[in-house]
């Protein structure tokens, strides 16, 4: 309750779906209010005169690994998961050790390592889908997407009956995702965002048909699609 917003990764276009932001959304009650896309530019940095051939290994975060992989296997670079690319590289500077992170040229400079590579991402155009939360839902004039929660009932045909009433409102789904509930059964909660304002009748209607004959259903938020 100290700050109204935080600002989460939610998937990236190299390494897909970001998992814990996903189990972390569906854990604590709070809501999309904005989108944005922002380009991803990795690097591989050292403490100055660390040269490639000496580093033991390569910490980051599990995605930032994970969307340099190619890299990393070309060049027999062994690596370890960190908490963030910022705090990995911070580590970097203070070991004694020959390590390494992948991390921002602006973050590198910043710590006054040395970039021995830049653009490492596998894929040319590496970008992540960021989103702002806030603990209150919010309707900006300009939204046009809505986000959602569901679980869909153990039932023969409930995820087609689910994506037809989409069809039947003429409602496009941008993005679809699943996820395990993770409470010992095989159960999964979809994601999903939508074409739609809640402002309109035919939305407010779909949302009201989804909150009654779904297992689970909860708002996530409405922003402009970016």
């Amino acid at each position: 309750g100290e700050i109204d917003y935080g600002v989460i990764p939610l998937k990236n276009s190299t390494a897909g779906m970001i998992d814990s932001a996903y189990d972390l959304m569906a854990k604590y009650n709070v809501y999309i209010v904005k989108q944005v896309c922002v380009e991803i530019n990795h690097c591989l940095a050292v403490k100055k005169g660390t040269l490639i051939k000496d580093i033991k290994c390569v910490y980051s975060h599990p995605q930032a690994l994970a969307q340099c992989s190619v890299f990393l296997a070309e060049n027999n670079l062994e690596t370890a998961p960190y908490s963030n690319t910022a705090t990995s590289a911070e580590m970097v500077k203070n070991s004694p050790e020959n390590i390494a992170t992948i991390c921002s040229v602006d973050c590198a400079e910043r710590l006054g390592l040395e970039i021995l590579a830049k653009n490492i991402a596998d894929c040319s155009v590496n970008r992540t889908q960021f989103v702002c939360i806030s603990r209150e839902l919010m309707v900006s004039p300009d939204s046009d997407t809505i986000s959602v929660m569901i679980q869909i009932p153990h039932t023969e045909g409930s995820l087609h009956r689910l994506l037809t009433k989409f069809y039947v409102n003429g409602t496009n789904i941008i993005r679809i995702e699943n996820r395990p509930i993770r409470d010992g059964s095989f159960d999964v909660m979809f994601y999903l965002d939508f074409s739609g304002k809640l402002t309109d009748p035919s939305v407010r209607a779909l949302m009201n048909d989804l909150s009654d004959n779904m297992e689970y259903f909860r708002i996530l938020g409405t922003f402009r699609n970016s």
